[in-house]
């Protein structure tokens, strides 16, 4: 259910308007609206300060695994949560300029390779004293070309290559020569030293990270506190007023009103309450669903999409069908245990409340896809004959020459359901004017779409023609009397394309099919390769045994990945086209303390 809003402004005095906006918090029930952000020093500072802490977090989150380091010695002591991310960037920072080092230094030192460990002082001695000298790379054709009264020295061969000095009292032409380029002012001992040198201090401030990543929490925990500060900051230099009165304004539920107005009375605010407007884009989205299907929450915040507030709430709708499609597409019971029997585990290990939502999801569809797995006879992709009795699925989905027909014909009664219902909702919806007519015609124009699909692909038995012939008709009519404003120009042409849309919708419920089909494949693959690797003398069995590991995982996570973007795909752009959802909403996000539990 989408919560109802109300517009809310509350005045003050302005000299009390930081009093206000902390009362205002820690109420936790306005979610805020700034028409204009101001600029302020407070409000830079603290910005230049929350993106420094955030980039410093990120790079002890990714070191979190190595915490609790032994410190090193040479690492200061770090007093507070400001001086840990400064020392962090500082550390970062040095780390980069060393591996910046590290790749210039390696240039010169591949490129003095060749050459030898010479002294660069001797090179320059016998400069001084008027000997030229040449650094030529080249072949045996190339020496030839060298004046007689020159000295010539080889100092390398690689392969048909020949690296070799030309000393010379007098200058040469060097258009005859081919004549290199080296950093002379480095020898190769001493290029070997940097690098060992950028090396070790590379792995001392590794070290340092490392020592201080234990520090996140306390990191985290500043950061939360800067962020709020920063909020309100802004928050107190948008408020807008004129003389001695200062106003903010926002939304807030209805159940909330009682709350504030109590709050006003003790605090003598002003109150402007009043109905959103029916044009304003600014309304934030808050969603109660009951408690048995609160899992649903995990998956939109995971995509980030929220319904508008004039949309509706289709959560238990896209929970449901999700299911359905997460257990389709992995589709095999041995995955669907392994996934219970993790979920089981991390729900006896994690206890804190932010995982409690993720695992019961986990569950819930892990029981999706054994139940599938079971029905179809899946389990690891082992043959059915090895499998007990009771896991050998159902004859439809099992018997070789009906179970992909029977296995389309599912998706796309899946199909067929999921986007009428969509068109049966909006009809309900609407279900004291006429568009309602109209939404029960594209529900029958899907159901036409079923039957035509069934027919051309499935092609298990024959469909009666009039009952198709009737679908399309009735539906056509009552989409043409009822669901199409003729008088707007861009719904009228848009109406065949429309038409041929709903066709292909439909249709597209087959990727549930493909991707099912591609999970057992690769699986039953793996599986053959795994057998084979048994008449490898010696090591067959752990050659199997890694070969499994290896396969199924990849499997697996090549399966979620395909939940991630058709599962998904399916509920927000093929039944959310159906359904009229733009997805445009903004999340309520009350100005509260973090720690104020209200409205969460």
């Amino acid at each position: 259910m989408i919560v109802k809003m109300k517009k809310t402004a509350v005045f003050c005095v302005a000299a009390e308007k930081s009093q206000t906006l902390e009362r205002l918090r820690e109420l936790g029930i306005l979610h805020v609206k700034i028409e204009k952000k101001q600029d302020s020093h407070d409000r830079a500072a603290l910005e230049n300060l929350l993106s420094g802490l955030t980039r410093a977090a990120g790079i002890l989150r990714s070191r979190k695994k190595n915490a609790g380091a032994a410190p090193p010695a040479s690492l200061p002591d770090v007093s507070n949560a400001g001086d840990i991310a400064k020392r962090t960037l500082e550390i970062t920072d040095r780390i980069s300029e060393i591996g910046k080092d590290l790749f210039v230094f390696n240039g010169i030192f591949e490129k003095l390779l060749p050459w030898g460990d010479f002294s660069p002082d001797l090179m320059q001695n016998l400069k001084s004293a008027g000997i030229h000298i040449y650094l030529c790379a080249g072949d045996r054709g190339d020496l030839e070309k060298i004046p007689a009264e020159a000295a010539v020295k080889i100092i390398n061969r690689k392969k048909n290559e020949l690296y070799f000095a030309v000393f010379s009292k007098e200058a040469l032409d060097t258009s005859t020569l081919p004549t290199v380029k080296i950093p002379e002012n480095f020898s190769l001992s001493k290029v070997k030293k940097i690098i060992a040198d950028r090396k070790t201090e590379m792995l001392e401030n590794e070290a340092r990270l490392d020592h201080l990543a234990k520090s996140l929490p306390e990191l985290l925990e500043y950061q939360a506190e800067i962020s709020e500060e920063l909020e309100f900051v802004i928050n107190r230099d948008g408020m807008e007023g004129k003389g001695e009165l200062a106003y903010i304004q926002g939304y807030m539920p209805v159940a909330a009103i009682e709350k504030l107005r109590k709050s006003a009375a003790k605090f003598k605010w002003g109150l402007l309450i009043s109905d959103p407007r029916c044009d304003d884009p600014d309304i934030p989205t808050l969603i109660i669903v009951p408690k048995i299907f609160k899992i649903v929450r995990p998956i939109f915040e995971f995509i980030g999409l929220s319904p508008g507030y004039r949309e509706w709430d289709v959560s238990v709708c896209f929970l449901f069908f999700f299911t359905i499609f997460f257990g389709i597409i992995v589709g095999d019971a041995g995955y669907g245990l392994l996934f219970l029997f993790a979920s089981i585990f991390a729900k006896f290990r994690l206890k804190e409340e932010k995982f409690r939502l993720p695992i019961n999801l986990s569950i819930v569809l892990s029981l999706s896809t054994i139940v599938w797995g079971i029905l179809s006879g899946v389990f690891f992709a082992i043959p059915s004959r090895h499998l007990p009795q009771f896991m050998r699925g159902i004859d439809p989905l099992t018997n070789p020459e009906t179970k992909d027909a029977n296995f389309q014909l599912v998706c796309f009664v899946i199909a067929a359901s999921h986007l009428s219902l969509a068109r049966v909702w909006k009809a309900i919806l609407a279900i004291n004017s006429t568009k309602c007519l109209g939404e029960l015609g594209w529900a029958l124009l899907i159901w036409g779409n079923f039957f035509t699909i069934v027919q051309l692909m499935v092609k298990l038995w024959p469909f009666p023609a009039y009952l198709v012939a009737s679908l399309y008709s009735i539906g056509l009519l009552l989409i043409c009397l009822f669901g199409i404003n003729w008088k707007d120009i861009g719904e009228a042409l848009n109406f065949p394309f429309n038409l041929i849309g709903s066709l292909g919708d439909v249709l597209s419920y087959i990727r549930l099919f493909a991707l099912g089909m591609a999970t057992y494949c690769i699986a039953d693959s793996f599986n053959s390769m795994s057998v084979q690797a048994l008449n490898i003398p010696f090591v067959g069995v752990i050659v199997m045994i890694f070969a499994l590991f290896v396969g199924h995982t990849l499997n697996i996570i090549m399966s979620l990945i395909g939940v991630l973007v058709h599962a998904i795909r399916l509920n927000t752009l093929e039944f959310s086209n159906h359904m009229g959802l733009q997805w445009s909403g903004t999340e309520y996000r009350p100005f509260k303390k973090n720690n104020n539990p209200q409205y969460k």
